[in-house]
């Protein structure tokens, strides 16, 4: 469920709790001691289940914070690589990844970082069959 939905049901949850407070409030004391506890019980339900439904948005925020500090990170090394004669080329590690020729069709591609081997006067990628001089 995307978060806006989340949080438009968690403040629905809000406001209905809003509305069996005022409830309660309302209730005259003398009156049966069954309504009161209806809608003491009314209103727990509503809370329980808005602690669920932010429970649901917090996780759902974390997910994205580590989804936009992935690409925070790919942004990085993006910028690390030079390009050279159609190959990507790190000069000194970065995020584990060691320096060397790394494959742009794959990096393009795929967004994965594939390292390219030397072989003779060109490099091979083992994943997309590429190669590069």
């Amino acid at each position: 469920m995307p978060e806006s939905s989340m949080l438009a049901v968690a403040i629905d949850v809000v406001n209905k709790s809003i509305q069996t407070v005022k409830k309660l409030r309302d209730i005259d004391l003398k009156m049966q001691t069954a309504e009161y506890k209806d809608a003491l019980a009314d209103l727990l339900t509503d809370m329980a289940e808005l602690k669920i439904k932010l429970v649901e948005v917090q996780e759902e925020n974390l997910k994205l914070k580590k989804i936009i500090a992935g690409q925070d990170q790919k942004g990085e090394i993006r910028k690390a690589f030079k390009l050279i004669r159609n190959t990507y080329f790190l000069e000194s590690e970065l995020y584990g990844y060691k320096p060397g020729y790394y494959c742009q069709h794959c990096f393009e591609g795929t967004g994965e970082l594939k390292v390219l081997t030397p072989f003779g006067i060109y490099f091979l990628c083992s994943s997309c069959k590429g190669r590069f001089n």
